[in-house]
This record gives C-alpha cells, structure tokens and sequence, in this order.
C-alpha cells in the first residue's frame, strides 16, 4: 500500500522524501516499481497467448484428454504455429478462462466381427454353462477375445477356458486380431492339459469348443486346428 501511494503521488512530492516519511527505502521502492513492470508485461503476454489458445481450442472443438493431462492438444496445436510456450502456462490460462474440454475418449476397438461369409456350428452348448451341465473336466472348452489399454495402444487378449474347472487353460496376446491370436491361446491350453499328440485323446465322450460367431473362430485357419485336433 505505502509503495502504491508513492507511485500516485511521485508528480507531486519527491520519491525520497515520501520514503523517509513512510519509512521505506528507495531501493524497496524501485524493487517494487520494477516487479509491477514484469507483472504489467506478462499480463499483457497472457492476453496475447490467451487468444491464440482460444482459437487453436475452437478450431479443436474442445476435443481434449482427460483432467490431468488439461493441455497437450492445445500445447501442439500453438508448438506447430511457432508460439513457445510451456504446458502449465497454457493450462492455466485455460483454467482461468474457462475453457473446457469434451474428453471423448480413446475409441474402444471391436473385438468380434460376425459380419462376414465364412461357414459358422450350430449352437450345440446353449448356455449349459455350469459345472453341473458340463459333466466333467475337458468335456467343454470355451474361448474369448478381449482388448487391453497400454500406453503403447490396445493389445487384444484371447483366452480358452475349462467350462468345469473355470480355470484359464491358455492365453494369448497380439496388437492385431488375426486368427493365430486364437489359435496360440488353444495351443497353449492343449499344451496346459498335457496333450502332446495328434489328434488329442480325450475318452469316448465328445468334446466340444464353444466361442462366439467372430471371424477369427470362424475362420478357416481356426476350424481346420480344432478338426486336427
């Protein structure tokens, strides 16, 4: 306050003799002066950013990634135009101006496609999914695909599963949906139930595999490993 009232009136009274009767210092007065400078100048920076950051967000339309990570689209949108800029400064201007973003986000990917041609079974299982139905170990096999978020992107998992156990016989993960994913995961469940032989002897009871509709399962590399199995 009593630096502010210099300022006001330094047309009037000399500098000094305003600080002596104050009892401040000049030093503290022009330390002041000068702060009040920087803070006039990088105000008027922030405007000048503010209306580049508004308009790189409505040409975004807002779209954005989650709270936390408030300004990265912003941060490159401005870093491709030339404008240095740190991240936090931008995120805090857009905190204070109230811009927000709509987080969409990352799309989910589809793990079954039953939209295609290829040959698909009658549904022998219809939902007789309890170990009581099944009958027994290794009598019904099922098997599924599913997709993981990484930092890297998704990775798709498939897995085959005993229907009388519960237990996750094999496994397997690929950043593509091609039919090996499934076959690597029956692979791996064979080779967990000790059947080295081909085809697989299981007894006298007919074995079944149950799946979804998808390509992968549907598809002729898939169909053919099960029939030599």
């Amino acid at each position: 306050m009593r630096f502010a009232f210099i300022q006001e009136h330094r047309g009037q009274w000399p500098v000094a003799l305003q600080c002596r009767i104050l009892g401040v210092t000049r030093h503290g007065y022009y330390g002041w002066q000068r702060r009040q400078r920087q803070r006039g100048a990088r105000q008027q920076e922030d405007a000048r950013l503010l209306l580049h950051i508004k308009a790189a967000h409505r040409r975004g339309r807002g779209n954005r990634v989650p709270i936390g990570r408030r300004s990265p689209r912003v941060f490159r949108a401005l870093r491709d135009q030339g404008v240095r800029v740190s991240r936090k400064r931008i995120a805090r201007l857009m905190r204070e101006a109230g811009l927000k973003g709509v987080w969409r986000g990352r799309r989910k990917p589809r793990t079954t496609n039953s939209n295609h041609r290829l040959p698909v079974a009658n549904n022998l299982l219809e939902r007789r999914f309890s170990p009581e139905q099944v009958g027994g170990l290794n009598h019904v096999w099922c098997g599924d695909i599913t997709y993981v978020a990484t930092t890297e992107g998704w990775l798709y998992l498939a897995t085959v599963q005993d229907l009388f156990s519960r237990r996750i016989l094999g496994w397997s993960m690929s950043e593509s949906l091609e039919a090996t994913l499934v076959c690597n995961a029956f692979e791996r469940a064979v080779q967990t139930r000790g059947y080295s032989g081909w085809p697989m002897v299981l007894g006298e009871t007919d074995k079944l595999f149950h799946s979804d509709r998808g390509s992968q399962y549907a598809s002729e590399l898939f169909v053919s490993y099960l029939a030599r199995r």
